[in-house]
């Protein structure tokens, strides 16, 4: 298949070193990002806690100063679909529309998406801008709506990357650490496309005219084009999308092959109106995309955002369970009312009661309302717990395993019965009623590091006694204490357990860490990349082999083919191992790294960039 002058296959255009294949490559059954599960998706904090106790934040340009160093700082962006309004958020929507007529004039194809209904040749849009109304009548202006583009163009992939995600969304929080690009609106739904007629009421599906994609299929192929592209020519973007629709739900994986990070913004809703084909599409998509996501170590904000102001009655642990359910080691909870998020002490007791999850969850068909393959009973093992939810459609009763149970509100129960669409969860009855938070241990990271690693250990508990292994074995009380901060010299996994008066023992923490004793490596990502002729400015990447124990300060001299050599540096952030940096580009540039301050420079010292 063939979409405008490019084919899909071969997919690799560029060079690559092999520290960027070993960075993309890189796994961890351990937690690696920030060692909290609190999130957020645009929505500030309730009375009592603060943005820096969020582990990640999408919507993070606005607060992203006062957001703790490794949080992940997600920049809203879009990437299938731009308009006029998205000049004010950064993307030159005008730069696009006149290079594409550029390139029409030269008798190039053009860059978005035109079908041709009724004879005539239209815009394909994006419905979800369009104010649809009950006839299907378009009712914003013009300058709110969405226009699809091919996705797999080269021209505009490039575009994409150097003249929006660099210098609009990236090089503004450069100093920051573990920003990502967060691409909203990512329905990949060929049928959420279409055309106006002539009375303005939108026609969805009107096949797309060539060379763009035709079909269903095609277009779902183009989106994982896209992000296999922007994973090789720029291995150090951090992508995070939502996500809402797909033609077809058992191409996530292959599309989401090469998309670190993934939210669902609501994760309750399907509560709200639990019929039969609301409980299907929870259980066939979202329920299963979060289960692989988790199973690929992936980051995942799971947002909750239609809880009723008065959350206690029951939402927030309904909610709570979901989370529970699918989560993975580097998730992240964000329940929130619509305006505000909810405290996260309403909920962190529940999950450090529960303890850490065992495997991954179950379910079982039970008789209830239809016959489809979501009229199940979910379940899932904790090491002091198990969590329950009902979506059968009606109210089932569940007997508990062997053992003493007790309820949320610490009741001791031997069986549990749940009303459909609702969710609760059992603990080991235990000494006490509350349970002390599993101690958080940093840095996390996914990187080998150069010792000496300072790792440290904290409680939210004052004056718990914290004990740790470094061995990977279960810590017991004859374990050394916590006492400050750790050096490790050798590789370690890390295992650490509070305890506390009045509170029952925490539930055990785990990290790994690889440490390695010499120096890092430092050279390009990629070896060499292409423009076009608009293109002024290229950004070569910067990759280190692991993360140092100090600054690292790259220099390197930038030889343009027309103009004066230039000189520069890169600067590493702690704990981060990419970096880039603009060089102007006027016809073709080799970028070579000269030297460099806490790093040995590597083979592929040099980057290449034409028009």
């Amino acid at each position: 298949m063939t979409l405008n002058r490019f084919s899909i296959a071969p997919i690799c255009l560029v060079l690559f070193s092999p520290l960027a294949q070993i960075h993309a490559q890189t796994a961890n059954p351990y937690r690696t990002e920030m060692d909290t599960e609190l999130g957020s998706i645009f929505t500030p904090p309730a009375t009592g806690f603060h943005y820096s106790d969020f582990g990640a934040y999408i919507g993070a340009d606005q607060y992203s100063t006062i957001l703790a160093p490794r949080a992940i700082k997600g920049h809203y962006g879009h990437f299938n679909h731009f308009g006029p309004f998205d000049e004010k958020l950064g993307f030159p929507y005008t730069g696009l529309r006149n290079y594409e007529a550029q390139e029409v004039a030269a008798g190039r194809d053009p860059i978005f998406v035109t079908a041709t209904y009724e004879g005539k040749k239209r815009p394909v849009l994006f419905n979800a801008y369009l104010g649809l109304d009950s006839h299907g009548k378009a009712t914003t202006p013009p300058s709110s709506w969405m226009y699809a583009v091919n996705v797999a163009d080269e021209r505009f992939i490039k575009f994409w990357l150097n003249e929006y995600v660099r210098p609009a969304e990236l090089l503004p929080m450069q100093k920051l650490n573990n920003v990502w690009v967060y691409l909203d609106g990512c329905a990949f739904f060929y049928a959420a496309y279409g055309v106006l007629d002539d009375n303005n009421t939108f026609i969805p599906g009107v096949p797309w005219d060539p060379p763009f994609q035709q079909n269903s299929t095609e277009y779902l192929n183009s989106i994982a084009y896209f992000f296999n592209q922007v994973a090789q020519l720029a291995p150090d973007i951090k992508i995070n999308t939502d996500f809402g629709s797909m033609s077809d739900p058992t191409q996530f994986s292959s599309i989401y092959a090469n998309v670190g990070s993934a939210l669902s913004e609501d994760d309750y809703s399907w509560t709200v109106s639990p019929s039969q084909y609301v409980r299907d599409h929870y259980y066939l998509e979202p329920m299963q995309w979060l289960s692989w996501l988790a199973a690929h170590n992936r980051p995942v904000i799971v947002g909750s955002l239609y809880l009723p102001s008065n959350w206690q009655n029951g939402a927030l642990l309904s909610a709570f369970v979901n989370y529970e359910l699918v989560k993975g080691a580097n998730f992240f909870f964000a329940p929130r009312t619509g305006t505000t998020s909810i405290p996260p002490s309403a909920w962190e007791g529940w999950n450090a009661a529960l303890g850490n999850p065992v495997g991954t969850f179950q379910s079982t068909l039970r008789t209830g309302k239809g016959t489809s393959v979501s009229s199940r009973l979910f379940w899932r093992e904790f090491t002091e717990g198990y969590v329950y939810l009902n979506m059968t459609g009606i109210t089932q009763t569940v007997t508990l395993p062997a053992g003493k149970w007790v309820d949320p509100s610490n009741n001791p129960v031997t069986k549990l019965t749940l009303p459909t669409s609702t969710a609760t969860f059992v603990t080991a009855a235990r000494s006490s009623a509350v349970t002390a938070p599993a101690p958080a241990i940093e840095p996390r990271t996914p990187y080998s590091i150069t010792g000496p690693a300072t790792i440290t250990i904290a409680s939210k508990i004052p004056g718990a006694t914290i004990h740790y292994t470094l061995d990977g074995k279960t810590p017991t009380s004859s374990s050394p204490v916590y006492s400050g901060p750790i050096e490790l010299n050798s590789s370690a996994v890390v295992q650490a357990q509070a305890v506390a008066s009045g509170y029952n023992p925490s539930a055990i923490s785990s990290a790994s860490y690889k440490v390695i004793a010499t120096p890092p490596t430092v050279q390009f990502a990629t070896s060499s990349d292409t423009g076009y002729s608009e293109i002024t400015t290229c950004y070569p990447v910067l990759a280190l082999s692991a993360i140092p124990d100090g600054p690292v300060i790259v220099t390197y001299s930038a030889r343009p083919a027309v103009g004066a050599p230039i000189i520069g540096t890169a600067t590493f952030l702690a704990g981060e191992v990419y970096t880039f940096f603009p060089v102007p580009v006027s016809g073709s540039v080799k970028v070579t790294i000269t030297s460099a301050v806490g790093a040995v420079v590597g083979a592929a010292n040099t980057f290449e960039f034409s028009n």
